[in-house]
């Protein structure tokens, strides 16, 4: 049903949310010792911030549609 297929939706969508988290702490704890962000890390650290707005864009949608029904 329309109800689980959202369920698993939000369960993706957490586990993301938490992967981009970790991602996003992983590249600061990584180049902690370095005095200057080069390129690559400013990227690493736009997508996994970009993921997470997506993935949080999915959680907002996904109890919205879980509390109209």
């Amino acid at each position: 049903s329309l109800l689980s297929v959202i369920n698993i939706l939000l369960i993706v969508a957490l586990i993301f949310k938490l992967l981009n988290l970790i991602s996003i702490k992983q590249t600061f704890q990584d180049y902690n010792d370095t005095p200057f962000m080069d390129l690559f890390v400013l990227r690493k650290l736009y997508n996994s911030i970009e993921g997470n707005k997506k993935a949080e864009m999915s959680i907002h949608l996904s109890l919205k549609i879980i509390f109209i029904r």
